[in-house]
């Protein structure tokens, strides 16, 4: 199996899965995708799943948020 083989299974793999969560969990799921990825990760990660760069944003906001409460309840 080529690398570029793999890469394809991973991306439908993602998508799969992406596809099988809440809307909520879709939307944070893009944010935390899309900090991984860095400058330019919303726009990437908005196409990658057809949904607006908007919802990734709110997503990406949603789970900082998140991440602070987690850390003060700690």
């Amino acid at each position: 199996m080529k690398k570029s083989d793999f890469n394809i299974n991973i991306d439908k793999c993602s998508l799969l899965f992406f596809n099988s969560l809440s809307e909520k969990s879709k939307r944070l799921y893009a944010g935390l995708e899309s900090m991984k990825l860095g400058y330019d990760g919303v726009d990437e990660i908005a196409e990658k799943y057809s949904i607006h760069k908007h919802t990734v944003r709110r997503g990406k906001k949603g789970t900082i948020i998140r991440g602070l409460i987690a850390n003060r309840a700690s």
